[in-house]
C-alpha cells in the first residue's frame, strides 16, 4: 500500500520521494520546502543536510538533529504564503509536532536562493 507524503495530500513516491532519492531537483522554493518538511518527518538527515546553504548551513548539526528528531513526531504542514522573484523566495507556513504526545506548532518564513540551478534553504525566522 502506498503511503501518503507527510507534506499532504499526494503519494510519497509521487511526491517528495523522487528528491528524497536525487532523482529530481525541487524546481520552486515551495516545493523545496515541502520536501525538507517531510524529509524532517522522515528524519532524512543527509537530504536535509544537501539542500541548505548560508546561515542555515553554518548552525547545522547532524547529531543534535538526529537526537532532536527521535522525540518529535510531525503531524501536518500548513503553507500559508509563497513568493518567488528570479533567484529568491519566501515561504511561510506552519508545522504541527508533537513531543512525548504533547501538541505543538511554529510558524516560519523561511528564504530559499537558487544556485546553479537548485534550489537551496538559506535562512528562515520563526514568527511570533
Amino acid at each position: 500500500m502506498d503511503k501518503i507524503c507527510p507534506c499532504g495530500d499526494k503519494l510519497y513516491k509521487d511526491c517528495c520521494e523522487p528528491f528524497h532519492q536525487d532523482k529530481k531537483t525541487p524546481t520552486t522554493p515551495e516545493e523545496l520546502m515541502r520536501s525538507r518538511y517531510s524529509a524532517f518527518a522522515l528524519k532524512n538527515i543527509e537530504y536535509i543536510d544537501r539542500t541548505m546553504k548560508g546561515p542555515a548551513r553554518e548552525g547545522f548539526n547532524a547529531e543534535g538533529l538526529k537526537a532532536n528528531l527521535d522525540m518529535v513526531t510531525y503531524e501536518k504542514l500548513e503553507v500559508l504564503d509563497s513568493e518567488l522573484k528570479e533567484d529568491t523566495g519566501t515561504v511561510e507556513f506552519k508545522v504541527f509536532y508533537s513531543v512525548n504526545g504533547e501538541n505543538h506548532y511554529f510558524q516560519e518564513l523561511s528564504t530559499f536562493i537558487r544556485e546553479d540551478g537548485r534550489w537551496y534553504y538559506y535562512d528562515g525566522k520563526v514568527k511570533d
